[in-house]
């Protein structure tokens, strides 16, 4: 982006994003009005409102919904996803922001949430009723990601369509492709009967390839230099079909994580009240939905999220694999959510994570040269920078993440689900059993006989390992139960300590010489008790950290430890989504096993309304709430904020499929 005349210029497209004088009510009227959102947002109660976008730009039309939007909607959700191949940096939004005086506080929320590094998907909460996901790609390649399914003759498949679409770029004539035939193929598949389109161009070009699309088209007056501007809508198209083009690959691609679509929500349940189960509570109730938290213990957080302090940062890897991806996705949601949305208290002082070996060292290199243009995410410091911001003498390189923190999980947990009217909490409320009635479509949450039943219309499970106990048994989830010791330690070499520092071990100080340190971690060990062997051992690991934190330097004392369970995947990968039901995916894959290309056009089969989010091991700061604004997106029907390729990665099927695949499931 370069400056021409005062309005911010694209030098690729040579062509201008918005003119400073007049952009503002150009979008407006062009996009806004030309959707008629504000009446629509207004007649919005409840669920998510779905905008699409295929040019994202300064982020314009996006600040403009967000504005209407909270101008004229009380109780839904904002659900805005756009497609940008080449996204401005904060810097440039900041300063193309500058002339939008109209929509100040929202650009402030944008800017704060805007990625460092903008790779594949990012999801960003920039109020706690609207969600933006931008999409990285070029736009056909990201549409093909929002459509479910491209096997035209595929049974019931459900296809999240958008409520709205804004058909935005650079002119015709200087970016065709995102206004070929196949885009608006595309868009027609992403429409339902009433979805609305508004774009700036009458070109000939566009209104054939949307008319050939099914959509039907009203010319408008124009605004400032354009004589005239399009809206549409899909009331009087038929779906078109799409060419198969994943059939008989190489890589065998069934539809088995599909799943049938499901009558609105106004009442879901949610078991388990740590961070997953909060956060899940929290995004369910910003759509306006009424949730019912059930919990077996006494208050939120006193599980696996009950330790007094946990630390917010991630595991990044130089490679571009699910695992990493997704963790890069969680994190740049996580720390401006916490930080500028929840105002968690938290010191925000940064997290150093240092090398368990040479060989982490090496790879720590590699993570820092692909981030290398985004230091304000990550970076490597040598021993001396790395001594000069922990505040005592560290001996190896370690990787800085300046917006990491530590924060106390119980309380982020209180925080999600206090002083909310929609958010309803059942403490002391072991659930027994889980039923569903066909006919009325409803699940009934069955706790202990001195409770009534509750009947709701979806359930979700954040309960960790004991979600398997509700389930049929036969299903593979895959999680292992894995035990936790951290212990509280004093000393005076705490006060020298600027920063939380990660390793194999980890110490975060908060206050009057007071700290943490851990974590134990032993698979399958369900042994509640302390084990001062473990303390022992968590010392270690601490001292190796620092040669001030060895157990002879450090004057560290012992004063409370405590043991939790966390549940981790076999892959380490959170699980999340529909929960299958065992036999009949069994019985309809079970050709898989002898041709695993074999084209199966049938849709996964799941309990209706059915929900997992589990698994977050010890990272759930950092990936319940990207998971959290899935879950609730797939529990209103909207396009949710993961791509395919992440969303079949967390899949609760995935390791059924796989059991499948190598005939272990019959």
């Amino acid at each position: 982006m370069e400056w021409r005349d005062g309005a911010p210029f694209n030098r690729q497209f040579d062509d201008v994003y918005f003119n400073t004088e007049g952009g503002c009510e150009e979008s407006d009227y062009v996009f806004i009005q030309g959707n008629d959102l504000p009446s629509r947002f207004s007649e919005h109660q409840y669920g998510s409102f779905s905008i699409l976008e295929t040019g994202f730009g300064t982020g314009l039309n996006f600040l403009g919904s967000a504005h209407q939007f909270l101008a004229n909607n009380t109780s839904g959700h904002l659900n805005f996803i756009s497609i940008e191949a080449f996204p401005l940096t904060r810097d440039e939004l900041r300063a193309a922001h500058q002339s939008l005086n109209r929509y100040q506080q929202e650009a402030g929320w944008l800017q704060q949430a805007w990625p460092s590094a903008c790779d594949d998907t990012q999801t960003m909460i920039i109020h706690p009723r609207i969600s933006l996901t931008v999409i990285f790609l070029p736009v056909g390649e990201a549409l093909s990601q929002l459509i479910v399914c491209e096997q035209s003759q595929t049974q019931a498949w459900v296809q999240p369509c958008f409520d709205a679409i804004m058909l935005d770029g650079f002119s015709p004539a200087k970016n065709p492709d995102m206004w070929s035939a196949s885009v608006m193929q595309q868009l027609a598949v992403l429409s339902h009967s009433n979805t609305t389109l508004a774009t700036f161009s009458c070109a000939r070009m566009v209104r054939d390839n949307l008319q050939d699309a099914g959509f039907s088209l009203q010319k408008r007056r124009g605004i400032n230099s354009k004589r005239e501007v399009l809206s549409a809508n899909a009331a009087t198209r038929e779906k078109p079909a799409i060419p198969c083009a994943t059939t008989r690959s190489s890589k065998h691609e069934a539809p088995w994580w599909s799943y049938p679509a499901l009558p609105p929500a106004q009442r879901v349940a949610v078991i388990g009240a740590g961070l997953a189960g909060c956060q899940t509570a929290a995004r369910l109730a910003a759509r306006g939905l009424s949730v019912s938290l059930f919990d077996r213990h006494s208050a939120p957080g006193l599980a696996a999220s009950g330790n007094p302090q946990g630390v917010l940062y991630t595991k990044f890897s130089h490679r571009r694999e699910p695992l990493s991806d997704l963790a890069l996705q969680c994190y740049q949601l996580a720390q401006p959510y916490y930080r500028h949305q929840l105002k968690v208290d938290a010191p925000w002082s940064g997290v150093l994570q240092l090398p368990k070996n040479q060989k982490d060292a090496n790879l720590q290199a590699l993570v820092a040269e692909r981030f290398a243009e985004q230091p304000e995410l990550i970076s490597l410091l040598d021993p001396q920078q790395a001594s000069d911001i922990a505040g005592i003498d560290i001996q190896s390189s370690a990787l800085w993440f300046p917006s990491g923190t530590w924060m106390r999980p119980p309380q982020t947990c209180q925080q999600l689900i206090d002083d909310n009217p929609l958010i309803t909490s059942h403490f002391n409320s072991p659930v027994e059993r889980l039923s569903y009635c066909s006919v009325d479509q409803q699940w009934t949450v069955h706790c202990q006989a001195a409770l009534n039943e509750h009947t709701f219309d979806q359930v979700v499970l954040c309960n960790a390992y004991e979600a398997q106990a509700l389930l049929n048994p036969e299903l593979p989830l895959k999680t292992r139960t894995i035990r936790g010791q951290i212990d509280r330690v004093q000393g005076q070499i705490l006060n020298q300590l600027n920063t939380t520092l990660t390793g194999e071990g980890y110490i975060a100080t908060d206050s009057d010489s007071q700290g943490t340190i851990g974590a134990s971690f032993i698979v399958d060990d369900v042994d509640a008790s302390i084990r001062a062997q473990e303390s022992e051992q968590n010392l270690a690991l601490v001292g190796q950290l620092s040669p001030q934190l060895q157990s002879e330097h450090s004057g560290l004392q012992l004063t409370a430890s405590r043991v939790a369970f966390r549940c981790a995947s076999a892959d380490y990968m959170p699980i999340a989504g529909p929960v299958p039901q065992y036999r009949k995916m069994v019985e309809t894959f079970a050709p898989l096993r002898k041709n695993r290309r074999m084209d199966i056009r049938n849709y996964g089969h799941y309990h209706p309304g059915l929900w997992l989010n589990i698994a977050h091991g010890s990272k759930g700061l950092n990936s319940t709430p990207l998971i959290a604004e899935t879950i609730s997106a797939m529990v209103c029907g909207a396009p949710a904020p993961l791509s395919q390729r992440l969303q079949r990665a967390v899949h609760p099927a995935r390791f059924l499929m796989r059991d499948i695949f190598r005939r272990v499931a019959e």
